[in-house]
């Protein structure tokens, strides 16, 4: 699993990808499951480390 900082889009917990907890999703049946946050259980989050890559390469041209 990749290690990118992400921020929980609930409870904007910054946390490591690798941290996320899995959980049973009935969305798949009963094989699948979903990555969640740590500490509020939501499945949306998004990537800090991608937004601050964007922003210095505007900064830099």
């Amino acid at each position: 699993m990749t290690n990118y900082l992400v921020k929980c889009s609930r409870c904007r917990n910054k946390h490591l990808e690798s941290e996320r907890v899995k959980k049973l999703s009935n969305k798949y049946g009963c094989w699948g499951h979903d990555l969640v946050c740590p500490r509020c259980e939501c499945k949306t989050y998004y990537r800090l480390e991608e937004i601050q890559q964007q922003q210095k390469d505007s900064q830099n041209v």
